[in-house]
């Protein structure tokens, strides 16, 4: 008969440390080699269980929370079944929602996620890259390689994987699979949404330093061509209201665009989102400039925070969810694929939509999503 397993000051409770196989074999009075049989596979034909005994080492594990370790399964020659994803700490809730949406995904699928948030770190995403390999992990989503200073080092760190997909796509030439938002659509929507709007002279607010990179150009080109379709010129020189990088002064580097805003005269205004939108119309009002009677505001990414406001902010929707959706589901696709099988590199671009708020004097804006409704 066996006795409890000595835990005098919870040394083996889930909450202190993970209990090994050995415990448990010990626990359930069997070898090492039939509790590895039981829980992990191995052994083959050589270590015969019986059911009972099968039966009393299950319920030990159960008892004691008992999961495999991923080195375990490697060893038993198991799939891993686990995907590790890099995130940007800095990217926000958009890449919470996207993160949520490949986490319900791959638990349907029978995955778990290995997650590693860095931000502007080329060591830690070079260490994140090293624990995945190491730990056999069956593919990677790497969503935190959007910095010029790097080249394409963040790319090269994740060649060694044959299953890995970027999001969005990286911001170098590379042959990948990523998927990502139409960064040209982004800006063309906000800019000829307001030109339909009447008006004339839009910015585009901007970090300050961020050198010129393949985005960046989609991005300029969406604005540029908002203007060639209503046959107006526009002078690049006046496109960019250029923010301090730092964002730790909010009310400082807010107090200063609009100075650089009210000096140009511009009548609208695009934002990368809807925190730096609401901060620039908070500004605007106190100063006595009406949104968007005087100055209309637009935001590139779409938070639900932005429709709290008693002036509803019109913004582009990006469609995280899809984008994750797609994403998961294509490196799952290359998992499946037979180990010596090529992976094909796959490019997935999702369009935006524009969702009209009050913010930019639209006369009818859009309906509040279902989703974002109590």
């Amino acid at each position: 008969m066996s006795t409890a397993l000595p835990d005098p000051v919870g040394v083996i409770s889930r909450q202190a440390k993970r209990v090994r196989i050995v415990d448990i074999a010990r626990q359930a009075n069997v070898s090492r080699a039939t509790a590895s049989k039981v829980l992990l596979g191995t052994g083959g034909a050589n270590t015969r269980v019986g059911k009972e005994t099968a039966r009393r080492v299950r319920e030990v594990a159960a008892q004691f929370d008992y999961r495999p370790s991923l080195a375990a399964q490697t060893l038993a020659g198991k799939r891993t079944r686990v995907i590790g994803v890099v995130v940007d700490v800095a990217a926000g809730s958009s890449a919470t929602r996207q993160l949520q949406a490949i986490d319900r995904m791959c638990t349907q699928r029978g995955f778990r996620l290995l997650v590693g948030y860095v931000h502007n770190n080329l060591g830690k995403i070079s260490e994140f890259a090293d624990d995945f390999y190491g730990r056999e992990v069956e593919g990677v989503l790497c969503m935190a390689h959007h910095y010029p200073q790097f080249g394409d080092r963040v790319v090269k760190l994740f060649e060694r994987f044959p299953n890995c997909v970027f999001m969005p796509a990286p911001i170098v030439d590379a042959d990948v699979s990523y998927v990502s938002v139409d960064f040209r659509q982004l800006s063309y929507l906000a800019a000829s949404h307001l030109l339909r709007q009447g008006r004339r002279r839009i910015v585009m607010i901007r970090r300050k330093g961020r050198p010129q990179h393949i985005r960046t150009q989609q991005w300029d080109d969406g604005f540029m061509a908002a203007y060639g379709e209503i046959g107006r010129p526009c002078n690049k020189s006046d496109q960019f209201v250029f923010a301090d990088r730092s964002l730790i002064d909010r009310p400082r580097i807010t107090r200063q665009c609009v100075d650089e805003i009210l000096d140009r005269g511009a009548d609208g205004v695009i934002t990368t989102n809807e925190t730096s939108a609401m901060w620039l119309m908070g500004e605007l009002r106190r100063r006595g400039v009406r949104v968007p009677d005087d100055v209309a505001l637009v935001s590139c990414q779409r938070e639900p925070i932005g429709w709290a406001s008693d002036v509803r902010l019109t913004s582009i929707d990006r469609r995280d969810t899809k984008i994750a959706r797609l994403a998961i589901r294509c490196l799952l696709d290359h998992i499946e694929l037979p180990a010596d099988a090529p992976r094909p590199r796959e490019h997935f671009v999702v369009a935006p939509r524009l969702v009209v708020g009050e913010s930019c004097g639209a006369s009818t804006p859009s309906p509040l999503p279902a989703k974002d409704r109590t």
